[in-house]
């Protein structure tokens, strides 16, 4: 979760194919941030990106980044 004046943010990701759910998907620390910038004038509301990577890998990720302008 990141946070910035009227910004907060989160990222998640996942495989494709999920494992059974005895099994972890995946486990990290996440890396606390002072700021979230972003560079464009957005109006306020929700948004969010996913993106899908394959990574030359043979089970691709989905990336999602969520965030909200107050």
């Amino acid at each position: 979760m990141y946070s910035g004046a009227g910004i907060s943010a989160s990222f998640m990701q996942w495989p494709e194919h999920m494992p059974r759910a005895d099994q972890a998907i995946a486990t990290f620390q996440a890396e606390p941030a002072a700021t979230f910038r972003i560079d464009v004038e957005l109006p306020s509301g929700i948004y969010s990106l996913v993106v899908y990577a394959t990574l030359e890998q043979p089970v691709g990720v989905f990336y999602a980044l969520s965030f909200t302008v107050e």
